[in-house]
């Protein structure tokens, strides 16, 4: 059996050789469009994570502190970074 070795340089041609006639047809707006809101969604989740990432760091430390008033407000906060959390979500699966 005859192996060929493929380079990184033929292995990239031949992918653009198949990627070539979806994304240069007529009627991709939508595909892009598609594209766009995924990744707008993904940077969302991933913003959404970060803050409550920080959330979690203030909640513990205002808990370890006992520092009442700033633990009622950050338990406040809690509900709207999950609903917008559970928003983009829902939303990206939908999208999917």
């Amino acid at each position: 059996m005859i192996t060929i070795p493929i380079t990184l340089r033929m292995l990239i041609a031949k992918y653009l050789c198949l990627l070539k006639p979806f994304w240069l047809r007529k009627n991709n707006k939508t595909s892009v469009l598609l594209i766009i809101i995924i990744l707008a969604m993904i940077l969302g989740v991933v913003k959404i994570q970060v803050w409550l990432n920080d959330w979690n760091n203030d909640f513990f430390n205002a808990l370890s502190q006992k520092e009442t008033d700033k633990l009622w407000q950050l338990v406040l906060w809690f509900p709207a970074l999950l609903g917008i959390f559970v928003l983009i979500s829902v939303n990206k699966n939908m999208v999917n």
